[in-house]
């Protein structure tokens, strides 16, 4: 896509790069959450597999053979009860990585993907609105616009039309003009494919965690989550 004006053109390039590369850097981060978040999953389901098999274990526990006269059978019981010590172990030792990366991640989404996700949304509002406004200056001065005027005109001209009515010190201007937008919404399509213009954002898979209204709530989560990161 080429704009008219090669300043503006230079201008729009220049935004793109600067998009393009943030975007690279986002991404990259986003990696990086999406692994660690991938993982903090993966340990969930080991504890709850070894949640699982310590209630099975207890199970036989439980279940173990007692006598009219109350001699227990304990027979696998060392098995079983090491067993449960083993799982409950590692699951206390899932938990902590759990807290400490679930800290990490958070952290990871409130400094650098917010910084990368809101630049790249700036700067691609910014080269939308530049292309904006240039299509809009080159529509003004192309032959479309000339028509319009020659639709004005002859409109302005015949002033019994039933667009102006027949009022005293009617403004005909702005009659003609709501008279023309109101044609003009019926054509307007905002799903028109604008991907030839190579503005874009990757897909943006996070949302922000909440950290308070105030600056001092703000800065106390992320102490919080900090002390919870380097535990």
């Amino acid at each position: 896509m080429t704009l008219q004006n090669p300043e503006k053109q230079a201008e729009l390039e220049k935004l793109i790069a600067e998009l393009n590369k943030n975007n690279q850097a986002f991404l990259a981060v986003q990696d990086k959450a999406l692994t660690i978040k991938s993982n903090i999953e993966r340990n969930q389901k080991m504890i709850e597999a070894l949640e699982q098999e310590n209630q099975e274990a207890q199970k036989e526990i439980d279940n173990l053979q007692v006598s009219d006269t109350g001699e227990i059978n304990f027979d696998g019981f060392d098995e079983v009860s090491e067993l449960v010590s083993k799982n409950t172990l590692k699951i206390n030792a899932l938990n902590k990585v759990i807290t400490k990366f679930d800290a990490k991640l958070k952290l990871l989404l409130i400094t650098e993907y917010k910084a990368f996700s809101d630049n790249s949304i700036s700067i691609k509002t910014k080269a939308l609105d530049l292309v904006a406004q240039e299509f809009m200056e080159e529509f003004f001065k192309s032959k479309s616009m000339k028509k319009i005027n020659e639709i004005y005109s002859v409109l302005f001209e015949n002033k019994s039309s039933v667009l102006f009515g027949n009022y005293i010190n009617y403004d005909y201007r702005d009659a003609f003009l709501n008279f023309f937008v109101s044609k003009i919404k019926t054509h307007l399509d905002e799903k028109l494919d604008i991907s030839h213009l190579k503005i874009n954002i990757p897909e943006i898979k996070f949302t922000i965690p909440t950290q308070g209204d105030s600056s001092w709530q703000k800065r106390e989560y992320i102490r919080e989550l900090e002390e919870l990161a380097n535990q």
